[in-house]
């Protein structure tokens, strides 16, 4: 559903693997030429799975010097700050119709 609503706005969305093999959903130019990384997982509720979601977005956000990123869940809704950097948690419904 992430996939279909970000291709009908742009046709270069790729997926993004940091220089540690860790891979990212979703990578795309937004307006004035800004890098959008989205990350899309179903829930955050188990630990190592959170852990593993927020480290490859940490580090993905330092290889492309980006500040702020989004991880889609079905229902968590919140902010992971470090390093400067901003991880967004939003509902799946609400991304929907926020982008």
């Amino acid at each position: 559903m992430i996939f279909v609503h970000l291709r009908q706005r742009t046709e270069d969305l790729y997926y993004y693997r940091t220089k540690k093999g860790q891979e990212i959903d979703f990578i795309w130019l937004g307006d004035q030429s800004t890098i959008n990384l989205v990350q899309v997982a179903l829930t955050s509720n188990d630990p190592k799975t959170e852990k593993r979601e927020i480290s490859s977005m940490f580090q993905a956000m330092d290889e492309l010097s980006i500040q702020e990123s989004t991880i889609v869940t079905m229902a968590d809704e919140g902010t992971i700050e470090g390093n400067g950097k901003t991880i967004n948690k939003v509902p799946a419904w609400k991304y929907l119709l926020t982008i």
